[in-house]
């Protein structure tokens, strides 16, 4: 059951009173976007350092609880173990010295950095997740491409895919789970007459094909759900509106944001 709590709870809205979900999505964004392009330009371990308090202080704010936190998969946890492992063997500078055998920790902290900044941007984006409603963000989304659209870019039709995509993640997702759990359920035995190499890949190729199929029928159902839905509210026109709301909180925050920037680039 706790299993089940924390994969729900990836990217959907926690509910709860906290001055992080006060926030314009935008803020939270435009925080995300600039702190990521600093450290884009500048991997150190101080821009490490700096994102991981922000995050640190921001879910803390965010009162979110910690069975929010989602739990990496066995797959994952081996292949990122596996990767050290061959990080660790590549050398470089600083090395340690273990009696008679040097090793060298360059590549290692490389690869730990980088690691690092992939899963704070992930914690980043689930942040946003869980303090805002999926429908904000694509509002948002809109006023912060305004500029862009006076300019003569056609951001409008980019802006309704991308709010779309955002509110369908959630079904895609639970899809995905229940077409899993189906396909586990119809997985061989031990012990069953599929017992030799050939049969084994021929049954493997069935299911493929099943699940594909019900997946492509699964997915035109939802499209259909969801064109009905949007017809019903005005079309994509309905996804777009939003406006631009800046409270004290939101000040603050991209006050905070400018001086980790700061921090990061010092």
């Amino acid at each position: 059951m706790g299993k089940r709590d924390r994969s729900v709870q990836i990217l959907r809205l926690v509910p709860v009173e906290s001055p992080v979900h006060r926030l314009w999505p935008g803020t939270k964004l435009t925080a995300i976007i600039v702190l990521g392009f600093v450290a884009a330009i500048k991997p150190t371990w101080t821009s490490v350092a700096v994102i991981a308090v922000s995050l640190l202080l921001t879910f803390l704010l965010a009162r979110v609880p910690l069975s929010a936190l989602p739990r990496p998969p066995r797959w994952l946890q081996v292949a990122l173990l596996v990767s050290a492992v061959l990080a660790l063997t590549s050398g470089g500078t600083p090395e340690v010295s273990l009696g008679r055998v040097a090793i060298g920790l360059g590549g290692f902290l490389d690869w730990l950095r980088l690691t690092t900044l992939v899963v704070e941007a992930f914690l980043a984006a689930s942040l946003i997740g869980w303090t805002t409603a999926i429908g904000d963000l694509g509002r948002s989304v809109s006023v912060m491409a305004r500029p862009l659209a006076k300019a003569g870019l056609p951001v409008e039709s980019s802006v309704a895919a991308a709010a779309l995509g955002l509110r369908c993640l959630p079904l895609v997702l639970d899809e995905f789970r229940t077409m899993l759990a189906a396909w586990r359920n119809r997985s061989p035995l031990p012990g069953t007459s599929l017992h030799r190499s050939r049969e084994r890949v021929r049954d493997a190729l069935v299911q493929a094909h099943d699940m594909l199929i019900a997946a492509l029928t699964s997915a035109l159902r939802r499209a259909q759900e969801m064109a009905d839905a949007m017809e019903a509210r005005g079309g994509i026109a309905g996804l777009l509106p939003g406006r631009l709301t800046l409270g004290f909180g939101d000040g603050l925050a991209l006050v905070a944001m400018g001086v980790a920037a700061a921090l990061m680039l010092a």
